[in-house]
């Protein structure tokens, strides 16, 4: 079984997983809409259309915050971290955690060919060690040219490793360090 997700500028096509229920996994969307959702099976090269409903596309801080990371990520400086926190509201760390999934998903589904590594000031592993950003480092650790990150000094200095350890983030200085 496939489904076919039909907006007003793209459209995604994908293969269905089934176990007890149907299910795919939600691919990232270029623009709030509603799209279509059309359910199809292909047995013995005969295709049959199953039936369709309607997905909702809505835009949420942490798909917001993801595209910021794309965007901006050859331009980040030590001050985007002070941006963001207050911006987003992550002084609370339970919020911040919240964001940290939700941040890490949508950049996977983002499907981005940006280098989300690239930097001239302060790399995007830089800033998400800072905002303690445990899934979204493991997710940028994930991407070509990341071992070479992770001994690049900011303009201050610092690499991601060390911030971790100036923080205290036992977490990300062991994933840091794997």
């Amino acid at each position: 079984m496939f489904v076919v997700l039909e907006g007003s500028s793209l459209i995604h096509v994908l293969q269905t997983k089934v176990h007890t229920l149907t299910y795919f996994i939600t691919p990232g969307h270029n623009q709030q809409e509603t799209v279509c959702v059309r359910a199809y099976t292909h047995v013995r090269g005969v295709l049959r259309y199953v039936g369709v409903s309607f997905l909702k596309y809505v835009e949420d801080d942490a798909q917001e915050m993801a595209e910021y990371f794309v965007t901006h990520s050859n331009q980040l400086g030590t001050i985007e971290f002070s941006d963001l926190i207050g911006r987003y509201d992550l002084s609370d760390s339970s919020l911040r955690a919240e964001m940290d999934k939700k941040v890490a998903l949508a950049l996977a589904n983002l499907q981005t060919n940006h280098n989300l590594l690239n930097h001239t000031h302060e790399s995007l592993l830089h800033v998400c060690v800072r905002l303690g950003f445990v899934r979204v480092c493991e997710f940028l650790l994930s991407q070509p040219g990341a071992l070479m990150v992770i001994n690049s000094a900011n303009q201050e200095g610092d690499t991601p490793l060390q911030l971790a350890q100036r923080t205290n983030q036992q977490t990300l200085v062991h994933l840091l360090t794997q």
